[in-house]
């Protein structure tokens, strides 16, 4: 037996975590049990769904963590696997533990938290590592609209048919098996189709977190509560037309539920003084999310300016999220402009799904990966992965 093998017989390296799914509940001082999901990549990152309307971005001590919790360890277990782990110090490794359940203590006390967080730890870049699957489904149930002026960029001359709800729950599992935890429903008008609210109940019950795209069509405050406290709608970002004057009441029936909001504006003209006073109107309703996007390259420059308005009024910047114009948002605009990256990758982390189960990288993209419906996910997977690849090498 030679010194290596000794040496790792007398002290056996540390054991990563499995990549994989894991679910338990967990319990927190100040909390009832809460339902926990947790996937680990390869690479030792994770993502955590809690109580399925929150998804959590883990760095690789926080996804440990999460792990260990998750196995019912005491806290002395745990701060001493942590310790030796990470050769820390007893008091190190317990204030690490205590910071972490903390920050979930706080997070699951804060109302109408945005579904996407990142604990205030290390930020996990999305878009880079070895993952398993993306974190986001964006799945389009019709390119119909009430205004059929509206969403011209839908590519709905090549989408001939649209999936039955029964069609539309095999995909939500077989991207839920696959590890997708976040599917939002989107359109042209997805409230048009009836079985919306049967999707998102479909979904929510699996654990995925559920978001909503809408114009607020035919949106009541009972359907409001219908959609949030029956099917367990997570989050919804309504689509702010010009010259829509209902979508004041729409928003004062959403602002009165506990949901997360957001709104999208999209850049169609210079005029600053109406922008600012919309955004200021929307603030003094208590929006504290706004997504922007431009139907043209000439409003590059509005876009920016409004990103930095709505920044320094201390609202959010929500730019990942399949709207109208989608690849022209203020990020993917900048990264344009750099001479380090030429495009921003998308259908890495989410993949967008046509009506008829076509899968794109994104809204708008027109190359399909696979169809959702027939292909097998690895197939499709697999293709975004060498797409990835592609514009790596390209960028």
């Amino acid at each position: 037996m030679n010194f290596p093998e000794i040496f790792n017989r007398f002290f056996p390296a540390y054991q990563p975590i499995p990549a994989g799914n894991y679910s338990g509940t967990l319990r927190l001082q100040s909390s009832i049990p809460n339902k926990v999901h947790l996937r680990v990549e390869k690479n030792g990152t994770g993502i955590m769904i809690l109580n399925g309307s929150i998804v959590l971005h883990l760095n690789q001590t926080a996804t440990e963590l999460t792990y260990h919790l998750l196995e019912n360890r005491t806290d002395d277990q745990i701060i001493k696997t942590i310790q030796k782990r990470y050769g820390i110090s007893r008091e190190q490794a317990a204030a690490d533990l205590n910071a972490f359940t903390g920050q979930l203590e706080n997070l699951l006390n804060l109302p109408d938290v945005d579904p996407v967080a990142y604990l205030g730890i290390e930020r996990v870049e999305v878009n880079t590592g070895a993952m398993s699957a993306p974190y986001r489904l964006d799945c389009a149930l019709t390119y119909r609209h009430p205004d059929l002026s509206y969403l011209r960029s839908a590519p709905v001359e090549r989408v001939k048919t649209e999936l039955r709800a029964e069609e539309w729950k095999t995909i939500l599992k077989k991207a839920w098996d696959a590890g997708i935890p976040h599917v939002i429903f989107t359109g042209g008008e997805p409230l048009l189709r009836e079985e919306c609210p049967e999707l998102i109940l479909y979904a929510s019950n699996l654990g995925m977190v559920t978001g909503l795209l809408s114009t607020g069509y035919s949106l009541t405050e009972k359907t409001a509560q219908h959609l949030i406290n029956d099917c367990g709608l997570d989050h919804i970002m309504i689509i702010f037309q010009e010259g829509d004057q209902e979508i004041w009441e729409k928003l004062d029936i959403l602002i009165r539920q506990d949901i997360s909001i957001a709104v999208h504006i999209t850049i169609t003209h210079q005029k600053r003084h109406e922008y600012i006073d919309l955004f200021e109107h929307l603030q003094q309703k208590g929006i504290r999310n706004l997504s922007l996007s431009t139907n043209s390259l000439d409003f590059r420059d509005e876009v920016f300016w409004a990103r930095d308005k709505i920044a320094g009024m201390g609202i959010s910047l929500i730019w990942d999220i399949p709207v109208p114009y989608s690849r022209l948002h203020p990020v993917a605009l900048e990264i344009a402009l750099s001479e380090e990256n030429k495009e921003t990758i998308t259908g890495y982390s989410s993949l967008y799904v046509e009506p008829d189960g076509d899968v794109l990288p994104s809204q708008g993209e027109n190359q399909v990966l696979g169809n959702f419906l027939k292909d097998s996910w690895e197939t499709i997977w697999n293709a975004a992965i060498e797409r990835r690849k592609i514009v790596n090498r390209i960028s």
